[in-house]
């Protein structure tokens, strides 16, 4: 058995056991899906904003006023109103943690996926934390690392495409910061153009590695086919047609002004970075026709 698999083993095995484990404490089940195979492992973290799990109390007391705004009486009110409302489902989540599940450190609730190498063990754990009601209706951000490869130009085409495909321009306008010009914001708070390069301690497998940082997921999302294209994209295998793809893509940015090269974060070059966001629809109808033709 060499390194890989033996890792595959690992990892997909223990994917395999956090299903059975959201199963039966949860008592739901999954959609059968073709297994999506991948060269290199795949982790996701997908972070969950306090207003989708308690949007009565965001809307009433938070949507409209930050909460240092608020008296002392009026904040020891919401935080008891808070309190009582996770008594439903802070038990629920601390269960996820041991199916399987571990915690992140973002937003009010981060999952923190272990990689894979078979990416449709993602889809279904998503699926399962969905149907608990784990993972309510919204925008929630979804990070996705690549772990067993060094980072390279072609990759952030390749974020560059999958954008086009599945994200929109208001999602790209979150990384501009609200109160400040000197920095980005969001997905683009880490990293250089939505990629955060992370070194071996960050990842469980590997030595090297990167994180998409720019993806969500909603409740329209196909997350099947998202996953089953980035493993078409990192297959080495399909690179003669990848590198087409690339080429086609990059042509039609050139005619709207967008050069091929790094555009780094929207406080550094949010010239670039506003045309992008200006061109982001035509853009994307015009990958969405190509990939159509070529890949599915």
């Amino acid at each position: 058995m060499n390194f890989s698999n033996a890792y595959s083993n690992k990892f997909d095995n223990l994917a395999f056991n956090t299903i059975k484990n959201l199963q039966h404490v949860f008592n739901v089940n999954y959609k059968i899906l073709p297994d999506i195979i991948c060269k290199y492992s795949i982790g996701i973290e997908i972070e969950i904003k306090f207003r989708y799990f308690f949007p009565k109390l965001f809307k009433e007391y938070f949507e409209n006023k930050h909460f240092n705004k608020y008296g002392l009486e009026m904040k020891q009110k919401i935080s008891d109103l808070i309190l009582q409302e996770e008594k439903n489902i802070l038990p629920n989540l601390e269960k996820t943690i041991a199916c399987g599940i571990p915690r992140g450190r973002d937003k009010y609730y981060e999952f923190s996926f272990t990689p894979v190498y078979n990416l449709t063990l993602l889809i279904n754990q998503i699926e399962l934390l969905r149907k608990s009601g784990l993972i309510p209706s919204g925008k929630h951000a979804l990070h996705i690392t690549i772990g067993g490869v060094e980072l390279e130009k072609k990759h952030y085409h390749i974020l560059m495409i999958l954008q086009l495909l599945f994200i929109d321009k208001e999602r790209i306008k979150e990384g501009f910061s609200e109160e400040y010009v000197d920095r980005s914001w969001t997905w683009a708070k880490k990293g250089r153009a939505g990629i955060f390069k992370k070194i071996h301690t960050d990842l469980l497998d590997t030595d090297h590695g990167f994180e998409f940082k720019t993806f969500y997921i909603d409740d329209n999302i196909d997350l099947f086919k998202l996953f089953s294209l980035l493993n078409f994209f990192l297959n080495d295998e399909k690179s003669f047609e990848i590198n087409n793809l690339i080429k086609q893509i990059v042509d039609k940015m050139n005619d709207f002004g967008l050069p091929d090269k790094n555009w780094e974060n929207p406080h550094q070059n949010s010239e670039i970075w506003n045309k992008y966001i200006d061109h982001f629809d035509e853009l994307s109808l015009f990958t969405k026709s190509l990939i159509n033709e070529v890949v599915v």
